[in-house]
Parts: C-alpha cells; structure tokens; sequence
C-alpha cells in the first residue's frame, strides 16, 4: 500500500553494510522493537530525539515525545550511557545509538530507520518497529550468508 509521496517498504528495501569497526547489535535492536511496541503513540514523534531538550535524563521525562533514539537510552546501563554525555551532562543522541546498536550515523540504514522525514509518512511507533524488524531480518540474512 504505496501513498503518494510515501515509500514503499519491503525487504530487499535496505541491505546492511556496517563498517568494519561496526557490529550490528540484533540484540539492541530488537529490545527497541518491544520497547517501540509498548510505546504509545501520542508520546512518539520522528521530529527530534526528545522534545523540550530533555536531554539529561536516562528516562523520557513523562508527557514528553520521543523518536525511537530518545527512547532508547533506558535499554542502555548507566556506565554505557554516561560515555556519551557531554560536560553539561546532556546525552548525545547519534553517538549514542551508533554505539549501541551498531549503524553509522546518517548511513543508509540508519536513515532508514532513523530519519526525521518519517513524520511526514507514518509517525508512529509501530512503522518504525516495521522498519528496525526490515533491518534485523537482512542482517540474519547476510550473516547467514557469511557464514
């Protein structure tokens, strides 16, 4: 079901091609896919990472909206997140999620799970759950391959 202006999804839509120094973490990605799950949708956004810049907190402060990369810094443990805290203690987003769930920042792939221009197509938990199961199938499938 292709809208106009929309993209189509499918599974030959991305093909992951971490470098070298990147290991894609299935793992992470899939505890964001049940975390997006539970999500409620008046709470997500692909706008910005969080919204009001609350970038401090490990939590999404309540009644905030939040992409998938602002919420996903509660799946990370303290020590892990507090690498990727800049001296006023502000979290940095794209740091952080290139690190933990192993996709370059404004790659290919990371665009397609990532982007802010999802908003304008479905902004909403679930397609970008869709999207992060698209990524975690092709990368079981090229290691697969590999191996």
């Amino acid at each position: 079901m292709t809208q106009k202006g929309s993209i189509e999804l499918t599974k030959k839509a991305v093909m992951l091609s971490a470098p070298n120094d990147l290991v894609v973490s299935i793992g992470n990605l899939e505890q964001l896919v049940s975390l997006l799950e539970q999500t409620p949708r008046n709470l997500f956004s692909n706008k910005c990472y969080r919204e009001k810049k609350s970038y401090t907190s490990k939590e999404v402060p309540k009644g905030t909206k939040a992409d998938a990369i602002g919420h996903s810094t509660i799946l990370a443990d303290d020590i892990e997140l507090d690498k990727f805290r800049n001296k006023d203690g502000e979290i940095q987003f794209a740091r952080f999620a290139e690190s933990f769930f192993g996709i370059r920042y404004v790659s290919k792939e990371w665009l397609f799970l990532f982007d802010s221009k999802w908003q304008l197509v479905d902004d909403s938990p679930s397609h970008c759950a869709m999207r992060i199961k698209i990524i975690i199938e092709n990368e079981r499938a090229n290691r697969k391959q590999i191996a």
